[in-house]
């Protein structure tokens, strides 16, 4: 606790003398559960329980299995949305490629769209394997600037995916280039990534955006970088990479994300990619537990991961938790308060998770709907032994039906500062 305690100043020093450094607060997910499913920018990962939007005076999210006796969750994932990036390949010889990852999990499983070797692909990436979905010819070269789209949407068992390619000084044309669905084990959901193989490239920007597959329409920003808040030689927060030297730089005053190691070696086998990974955010929802005997907990997820692995803030036995569920499934409570919690009322719950230096820091509040949200955090922990660096938001339940509303997800100020502790 010392060791975090001597940041505090660091951090206010930054946040006065570097504001404008500062990325601004991203809204990661906004989900009051009144989308209809198929047009929803969000899928939801039901693990035990039984989850389905249902109707109070508006709708909510409800695990509504009355005596669940297991831990019950849901996850978040970004779906039904279009991913664009700009990127050249750098020169050289041989068999290139370059292009950007969807519903991706950041452990080998995603839709890739590339471009190479005059074509475009549509893949699917299943741990080491890679299957063609689809491919069409294209005039693609190294050493010129490409413009990518791909939209995926999930409903009725599949996901269509629609991929386009063109030269960045055109108009992006009208029609979809690949048109390509998905019915066998289909991926629902999930983040972005880019990905370069047996080549350098360079990237300038990614922007991922709702998509309505009726109107063949983008909507709202979901997330997007130019990499001008990046700071140079270094990776944009958020993002961990997995192969290659993938670094910020500038050419003629435009920012770029480079991947620079085109030959393979000790970092790299021909294969490189960059994923975002959710890190240094605040959970937050609204829930109310149905009326029922036996012992209940609801709460909020962060960071879940491999194996199931999370944090979490929960409450139980008129008590709230921030607990963590290692990789071997271990439980690790890491700090309770009371507090006095009643069946079929409202309440807010609230985590923050930031990650400094080797550091995981938790705090949580709850408070009762219709009244003031409390100035503090009402329970903090901090994480030294092997904490967890990322992953996606939920909710949790056990023991009782519960309703959820108003979820939302933002990134942290601490979280945009990360890199410059480093």
């Amino acid at each position: 606790m010392r060791h975090f305690a001597r940041l505090i100043p660091l951090l206010a020093s930054l946040c006065l003398s570097a504001a404008f450094a500062i990325p601004p607060e991203r809204l990661l997910f906004d989900d009051s559960f009144d989308s209809e499913p198929g047009a929803a920018p969000y899928h939801w990962v039901s693990l035990d329980g039984e989850w389905a939007p249902a109707q109070r005076t508006t709708r909510v999210f409800r695990q509504s299995n009355e005596d669940i006796t297991s831990d019950s969750w849901a996850i978040a994932l970004w779906a039904n949305y279009t991913v664009t990036t700009k990127c050249l390949a750098d020169g050289g010889e041989g068999l290139w490629g370059l292009g950007a990852t969807a519903y991706d999990d950041g452990l080998g499983h995603s839709y890739r769209l590339r471009m190479g070797e005059g074509k475009l692909y549509v893949e699917k990436l299943n741990l080491g394997e890679v299957r063609v979905l689809r491919e069409a010819e294209a005039k693609v070269t190294r050493g010129k600037w490409y413009s990518l789209r791909l939209a995926l949407s999930s409903q009725n068992g599949g996901t269509s995916l629609l991929a386009k390619v063109w030269a960045s000084e055109e108009d992006e044309p009208k029609d979809w280039l690949i048109r390509v669905e998905d019915v066998s084990e289909p991926y629902s959901g999930g983040s972005v990534g880019l990905w370069t193989g047996n080549c350098a490239g360079r990237f300038s920007y990614l922007a991922l955006k709702q998509y309505d597959p009726v109107s063949d329409k983008t909507g709202e920003l979901l997330y997007g970088t130019d990499f001008t808040d990046t700071a140079q030689g270094r990776l944009p927060g958020f993002w961990v990479s997995s192969g290659g030297l993938w670094v910020r730089d500038v050419q003629d005053t435009l920012p770029l994300l480079r991947q620079m190691i085109d030959q393979a070696g000790p970092l790299y086998d021909e294969n490189a990619a960059v994923y975002l990974q959710l890190t240094g955010y605040t959970v937050s929802a609204r829930a109310i537990a149905h009326p029922g005997p036996s012992k209940w907990g609801m709460g909020l997820v962060g960071y879940f991961g491999p194996e199931g692995s999370n944090y979490r803030l929960r409450t139980l036995d008129n008590r709230i938790y921030l607990v963590k569920r290692r990789l071997d499934g271990r439980i690790d409570n890491l700090a309770s308060a009371a507090m006095p919690l009643k069946r079929g009322e409202w309440y807010n719950l609230k985590l923050s998770l930031d990650n400094v230096g080797s550091t995981v820091r938790l705090q949580g509040r709850l408070w009762a709907d219709e009244t003031e949200e409390p100035e503090n955090w009402q329970i903090t922990a901090y994480d030294r032994e092997q904490p967890l660096r990322g992953g996606a938001p939920g909710l949790w339940c056990f023991g009782s039906a519960v309703d959820f509303d108003n979820f939302q997800v933002k990134t942290s100020t601490v979280s945009a500062l990360n890199e410059t502790l480093h």
